[in-house]
């Protein structure tokens, strides 16, 4: 902090972008005291004393934003990508501070539903009966796979972008689906069974004769 004492300014100017050590998790209030003397044989004196309050702006949505993560919809046939599951990603989000760019509101994670279940940390692949997709935040990556018939359709799917130290600064929720497809109409192999010698049969126009 500096202060010009000069008569027609007396300007206090505070500038700090080093760490949020000085605010704390949410603010801290410092009394700031004045002193002041006038005269030059006999001098008088006198103090004025002010409470300066720092704020943690990484708990302010006025000075930390950011947007909706990007999601597209997904189209998956129960059965498909045994034993990997089927996996697609969404993009990143970037914070936006003001009114300087820093870095100090720290790491950014993400949380995600599926039909309104948390599939957070979930693996699609050690119990798809129970849990048909699963979410890491770490790599962003969705794994899906299903042999459950009544998922047919699109099924909600939701992503939430927020800040790891300051879970209560949020982005908007990502809503898309997942459309979950029939595989029988697009069968990825027809296998006839071996015959060896079949016995005659075949139809008239009256009745199957053998």
């Amino acid at each position: 902090m500096t202060f010009n004492d000069d008569a027609t300014v007396r300007e206090f100017t505070f500038d700090y972008s080093t760490d949020l050590n000085l605010c704390g998790a949410v603010s801290i209030d410092y009394t700031v005291t004045v002193n002041g003397e006038i005269g030059i044989t006999e001098k008088q004196t006198g103090a004025a004393s002010f409470t300066l309050t720092l704020k943690n702006p990484c708990i302010d949505p006025a000075f930390v934003t950011f947007p909706q993560p990007a999601i597209t919809s997904q189209q998956y046939e129960l059965f498909e990508h045994d034993p990997t599951g089927f996996k697609f990603t969404h993009d990143p989000v970037t914070i936006t501070t003001t009114p300087i760019v820093h870095t100090l509101c720290g790491a950014i994670s993400y949380k995600s539903t599926f039909m309104t279940a948390s599939i957070d940390g979930v693996d699609a692949m050690v119990d798809y009966s129970q849990d048909p997709v699963g979410y890491d935040p770490a790599s962003l990556t969705y794994t899906v796979y299903s042999e459950d018939a009544s998922l047919y359709g699109q099924q909600e799917l939701t992503v939430e972008a927020y800040l790891v130290e300051y879970t209560q600064i949020v982005s908007g929720v990502s809503t898309t689906f997942i459309e979950f497809l029939d595989p029988c109409p697009d069968p990825e192999l027809v296998s006839s069974v071996a015959q060896t010698n079949p016995a005659d049969y075949y139809y008239t126009a009256q009745a199957p004769a053998l």
